[in-house]
């Protein structure tokens, strides 16, 4: 199903609904809160009484998903209306990127402004969480007292539509219990991994002298990079690199997005220690001798003009992609529609080939409930309710999978529900599928593989220094040894 016709099916199922709003190409205007803090004109929820809550959702999606929440704060805010009686307000308020927002989420603490709801990486919450234990004071609500709640717990308010934590896929719910401390501090809410997608017609070509008479049609060719280790991946990228025609475009084969990623994905994959938890503290254990012989092995390649990477060049490798400079492009699946040829060649999307197990990141937007330091317990206690409400609506099945298909580039659903819906079955089976539905089905066949880090204070710093220690040693701005010195160094400083 193309995503306009998922979008022209979802605003038709809107209308059943009571036609509490209209549907168009355009997105609507992103949104702004109108105050750096909110305050209920009322604390205690009594029968017949009006009251009057407003709470903020920070977050960092453009403007075509900020569309949607848009959207659905308002539908939620009339469901709370009839079903509570309270008038509520949420203000949806673009922050920038994650480094963004995790700057002003941790400023506002100190400022008295900070949201009911944010987007964060857990990584960011980890930050929040020392903070909190810093300062003694509460910052981040335990969302495991709430989910658990016997009445405003998952599947307790048939109104909000939402179902049993057990729906959720569970890596994507443990990571939301993967903090020092107990509890649970962060839910999922849109959810992307890693992809390979490649030039089918480039490696059709190549293919025919690499595999003679063993890669005739275009489904074999699919089939075999579906089933590539990354050592064998390689060497099919050298050879594409030592045969390629004088009058290419092509500049090198392989382009990686994430320096980051690339790392950390490689050390799960191959048995590589890279970060761990001891009482409760990180411990950095990504200097070690098989991480350096990885990083070497690497840097082989890099120097051979066979991989490239995003903090090498510069720019995120869809450009290169689109353009025919590369051949294969590895980057998020969220980030699906910038890889998209337009009819200019053929598509082809599989799995990040890899050494050793089947282990894949897991990012995309996560949202934690946040208690504002400048309002009261009474206060902050019924904007959390409001905001878990929420949260519940858009983590629903319905909710989550119109986000999903109507609103985000590539992003997945997070229950399991979601992908068992007639609109998300459609979306991946129909023939000729565009490249969001040809993600989707990459996508699924790793639930059961995603790498679950540890979150604690320093491992946000982790995971950007060992993109920069790759960097620094791609460009040869650092020797070995001074890129993985210094990136523990940096590390250590964070914890």
């Amino acid at each position: 199903m193309k995503k306009s016709k998922v979008l022209l099916t979802i605003c038709g199922a809107l209308t059943l609904l009571g036609g509490l709003f209209s549907c168009s190409n355009n997105p609507a205007p992103t949104s702004s809160a109108t105050s750096t803090s909110s305050t209920a004109s009322s604390i205690a929820l009594s029968s017949g009484t009006s009251q009057s809550v407003t709470i903020d959702f920070w977050h960092t999606s453009g403007q075509g998903i900020d569309a949607g929440y848009v959207r659905y704060a308002k539908k939620f805010a009339e469901l709370v209306k009839q079903n509570e009686g309270v008038d509520l307000t949420i203000n949806c308020s673009y922050q920038g990127g994650y480094p963004d927002i995790l700057d002003k989420v941790t400023k506002s603490f100190a400022t008295g402004t900070a949201p009911a709801i944010a987007i964060a990486y857990p990584d960011h919450v980890a930050n929040y969480i020392a903070m909190q234990q810093q300062d003694g004071r509460q910052y981040v609500a335990d969302l495991s007292k709430l989910a658990s709640d016997p009445n405003i717990g998952f599947g307790k308010q048939a109104w909000i539509g939402d179902g049993e934590a057990s729906d959720f896929v569970p890596t994507f719910y443990q990571e939301g219990q993967n903090y020092v401390i107990e509890g649970m501090y962060s839910l999922p809410f849109l959810k992307s991994t890693e992809v390979l997608f490649y030039n089918i017609d480039q490696v059709h070509s190549y293919a025919k002298s690499y595999k003679p008479g063993e890669l005739i049609s275009t489904q074999q060719v699919e089939k075999w990079m579906s089933s590539l280790t990354w050592d064998e991946f390689m060497e099919f990228a050298t050879y594409i690199k030592e045969h390629k025609d004088s009058k290419s475009a092509l500049e090198v084969p392989v382009y990686y997005d994430s320096d980051s990623n690339l790392f950390i994905s490689k050390c799960y994959q191959e048995d590589i220690p890279f970060i761990s938890l001891n009482d409760g503290k990180m411990s950095v254990d990504f200097d070690n001798p098989k991480a350096r012989a990885m990083v070497e092995k690497l840097k082989t390649s890099v120097d051979a003009g066979v991989l490239t990477t995003k903090g090498k060049v510069g720019t995120y490798g869809s450009s290169y992609f689109t353009s025919e400079k590369c051949i294969f492009s590895i980057g998020s699946s969220g980030g699906a529609g910038y890889q998209d040829p337009s009819g200019d060649f053929n598509l082809g999307v599989c799995q990040v080939p890899h050494n050793g197990k089947k282990k894949y990141v897991t990012q995309g937007p996560t949202l934690t409930i946040l208690r504002n330091p400048g309002d009261t317990d009474a206060v902050n206690d019924l904007k959390t309710k409001y905001a878990w409400e929420f949260v519940k609506y858009l983590t629903s099945t319905d909710i989550n999978i119109r986000l999903t298909l109507g609103y985000s580039e590539g992003y997945s659903p997070v229950r399991k529900s979601c992908y068992e819906t007639a609109d998300y079955q459609e979306y991946i089976s129909e023939e000729g599928a565009e490249i969001f539905s040809k993600t989707a089905k990459v996508v699924i066949g790793l639930e059961d593989n995603y790498i679950l880090t540890p979150s604690a204070k320093g491992t946000a710093a982790a995971r950007t220094e060992v993109g920069n220690l790759l960097t620094q040693y791609f460009i040869n701005k650092k020797t070995l040894d001074q890129a993985f010195a210094d990136a523990v160094t940096e590390t250590k400083k964070a914890m």
